[in-house]
């Protein structure tokens, strides 16, 4: 082997170590936003701004990073959960993530995936 093909190698092993470590950061960044909303979503006293563009936003970061699971088993419930009035919030969540806390029931399907 060559020193130039050795060196390509080491390169490369590198490059694929770097995106290992990017993704599980990546990974690690929007389950921490994800929970972060759901938390945000039921608290009474907070008023969470575009609650949705936040989701989408999140499910095309999800898309982009081949998370297909997340958006399909998390974060299309957790719209339908934006769109819910306040009141309506934990019957919802309970129906959908199976835990009256949505934090909770998102926090316990996100494990589950990952």
């Amino acid at each position: 082997m060559s020193k130039t093909t050795k060196g390509i190698e080491i390169l490369k092993r590198e490059i694929e170590k770097k995106q290992r470590e990017y993704a599980s950061s990546a990974l690690s960044d929007v389950a921490r936003r994800i929970v972060e909303l759901a938390e945000a979503l039921t608290e009474p006293r907070r008023k969470v701004r575009n609650a949705e563009e936040k989701v989408e936003k999140l499910m095309e970061i999800c898309e982009s990073l081949g998370l297909g699971k997340v958006k399909e088993e998390v974060l299309n419930p957790l719209k339908k959960v934006c769109r819910a009035r306040p009141y309506q919030r934990s019957k919802l969540a309970e129906e959908l993530f199976g835990e009256k806390s949505l934090k909770d029931g998102v926090d316990k399907k996100l494990k589950r995936l990952f």
